[in-house]
């Protein structure tokens, strides 16, 4: 199981949301996050940068 979260965090926090918290990689697989943008969050320009992140708990 992997922890997914957003880097960096996304200013305002709503802007973006990850359809899962966790998920489960299998052994030389991969697996899916969806990530939501609430553009009516969105301030500025309306460019924004970053990257989904998946790491081992253990």
């Amino acid at each position: 199981m992997a922890d997914c979260v957003l880097r960096p965090a996304p200013r305002p926090a709503d802007l973006f949301r990850l359809s899962s918290a966790q998920v489960v990689v299998p052994a030389h697989g991969s697996a899916g996050v969806t990530v939501t943008i609430d553009a009516a969050q969105g301030t500025g320009n309306g460019r924004y940068t970053g990257q989904v992140l998946a790491t081992d708990p253990g």
